[in-house]
């Protein structure tokens, strides 16, 4: 997704932790450790907090 003015690139927390999720490697794992409790976490309370309701994701790939 491309967002501000110029466009540059945005990932949104729950999508990389989607595909760290499906990364078998031990960095994967670790990382992926390190994204939930600093990013999402963080951020899914900061958006309960402000009232933000996200609808259901689905980033499974479509095959």
């Amino acid at each position: 997704m491309l967002c501000g003015r110029p466009p540059v690139p945005h990932l949104s927390d729950e999508a990389l932790l989607a595909h760290l999720a499906k990364e078998r490697a031990p960095a994967a794992a670790k990382l992926r450790h390190w994204v939930e409790r600093e990013i999402v976490f963080p951020a899914r309370r900061r958006r309960e907090r402000h009232g933000i309701r996200i609808e259901s994701l689905d980033f499974r790939a479509s095959d």
